[in-house]
């Protein structure tokens, strides 16, 4: 799992927000640390297909949601 402001080359981009920093905040918060430090998404680990994709962008949305809730963003909550 990356963030980014630019997508490589075989990724597709998920979410977005407005910061690197709330980027990396979401994709800590989705991912669990595989066992080499990097951020996996469980989803994704399974089965990459646009059904999943979107569910994953779902479960970003999720999150995003909540750091707007809590102040964690520059985001105003909707």
């Amino acid at each position: 799992m990356r963030w980014g402001t630019q997508c490589p080359r075989g990724f597709l981009p998920i979410y977005s927000v407005d910061t690197m920093e709330e980027a990396e905040r979401l994709v800590i918060m989705a991912c669990p640390r595989g066992d080499d430090g990097q951020l996996y998404s469980r989803e994704l680990a399974q089965q990459q297909d646009l059904d999943t994709l979107f569910a994953f962008g779902e479960k970003l949305h999720k999150y995003h949601e909540r750091l707007k809730e809590v102040g964690q963003c520059a985001c105003k909550p909707h």
